[in-house]
């Protein structure tokens, strides 16, 4: 009996990131699925069940990520876990509310290893 693949779904306007994430988690026997335009984000989490959300928490085109309610909500009905990344410092208050929504976070410039020990934290197999 094989065990389920993973479903990694990454959102950022910065095709390094993008790709930088999909090729580390890729190598990890996960599913993933990156979007650079809110709206594709959206349409992915419509159309799949994800184990894993990844977001910037500003998208192209106004749109973005930023309330953290809303990330909250995602978490509770589209997916098990999300990590929010930001370029900017995160305020106590904004980490608080993170926290209080169950929302894993991390600063730009990310380090990879950090997004793999959240994986590892939240049961994504995570090969080194």
């Amino acid at each position: 009996m094989g065990h389920e693949i993973k479903k990694i779904l990454i959102t950022d306007n910065e095709e390094s990131i993008l790709a930088s994430l999909s090729y580390a988690l890729q190598k990890n026997e996960v599913e993933v699925t990156s979007c650079s335009e809110f709206e594709q984000a959206v349409d992915a989490l419509m159309a799949t069940s994800y184990d894993l959300l990844i977001a910037d928490i500003a998208m192209p085109g106004g749109r973005v990520f930023k309330s953290l309610e809303l990330l909250g909500f995602i978490k509770r009905h589209f997916c098990s876990e999300v990590i929010v990344m930001s370029k900017y410092n995160w305020r106590e208050g904004e980490a608080e509310m993170c926290r209080l929504h169950g929302l894993n976070y991390l600063n730009k410039p990310l380090n990879i290893q950090d997004v793999l020990t959240i994986c590892e934290r939240i049961n994504i197999p995570i090969n080194e």
